[in-house]
Formats: structure tokens, C-alpha cells, sequence
């Protein structure tokens, strides 16, 4: 039992309740508490997520913006963070005012779908090593996309 010294287990660790506007006032009186902190969690991060995060691209998509599969000369994934993505089939001759419906907002036409918050798209490209070509990507709305190279999953696979 008690707080005392000698020998007991988890001897060295020390458990803290600390209310937010405590921690944030310690923080300004302490500089160098919340780079502690900081240290502390970043440790905690495993470095696959800190090397993808370094790695991907964010990019904001406005309505009709076409979102790009290709990084560097090399096929990627994109992810969807928010917003929407319309997919249209390469063998789909979509018509040139294609964008300028995607903008609108108006239905898919047949052969196309859309991609919502945490959808993605080009893992077949990226996993085959092949450029298939096969879709195009336009913002529906406000949209955010991160892209990840197929060397950065690579690697990340490894």
C-alpha cells in the first residue's frame, strides 16, 4: 500500500488526474511540459503512420475539378476525406459538359458511381503495378483527397 518508497511494484510510475484548463495553464507557465508531451506521444505514433502522413499529398477539390490517380509519374490511391468524387468509366464517352454535370450535382449517368468520405480508388493500379486507365475522378462538391504514391504503400507494405 501507501505512497511510500521502497520496492513496491510500478514503483517509478505516477498516475495524474488533470482537468483540460489545468493541463493548458501548465502548458503556458511550462513551455517545456507540453514539449514533453508532445515527445511523449509522438513515441506512441507507430512510424508507418508518421511515414504516410509525411507522404501523402491533401489536396481540395472545388466542383468539377478532376481529381488525379497519378503521383510523380507513378499510379496512387486517393482516399476521400469528405466531399463527393464521381468515377467515370474510360469506356464511357462521357460528354464534354461531364465536369460541368458533376458540379452540378446532378445523377450519375449510367456507368459511373461516386465515392463518399472514406471511399478510395486506384489500389488495383497501385497493388498490379498497371496504369488501367480506366476512370476519372471529378468532384461532385467541396472535396478533400489525400493521395498516397504506389511506392509510399510499397514501402508501407514492407
Amino acid at each position: 500500500g501507501g505512497g511510500g518508497g521502497g520496492g513496491s511494484e510500478g514503483e517509478g510510475a505516477l498516475l495524474l488526474s488533470v482537468s483540460t484548463d489545468q493541463l493548458r495553464s501548465l502548458c503556458r507557465r511550462r513551455p517545456a511540459v507540453l514539449l514533453r508531451l508532445a515527445s511523449l506521444l509522438l513515441q506512441a505514433v507507430p512510424p508507418i503512420l508518421r511515414t504516410l502522413d509525411h507522404c501523402a499529398e491533401w489536396r481540395v477539390l472545388r466542383p468539377g475539378d478532376e481529381a488525379t490517380d497519378d503521383l510523380d509519374g507513378e499510379p496512387s490511391v486517393l482516399i476521400v476525406q469528405c466531399g463527393r468524387l464521381r468515377l467515370f468509366a474510360a469506356s464511357e464517352n462521357e460528354p464534354a459538359d461531364g465536369a460541368a454535370a458533376a458540379a452540378a450535382g446532378g445523377a450519375p449517368p449510367s456507368g459511373s458511381s461516386e465515392l463518399l468520405a472514406r471511399d478510395s480508388y486506384g489500389e488495383e493500379d497501385v497493388l498490379l503495378n498497371t496504369r488501367s486507365g480506366a476512370r476519372r475522378a471529378v468532384a461532385v462538391r467541396d472535396t478533400q483527397v489525400i493521395s498516397l504514391s504506389a511506392s509510399v504503400i510499397r514501402a508501407a507494405a514492407v
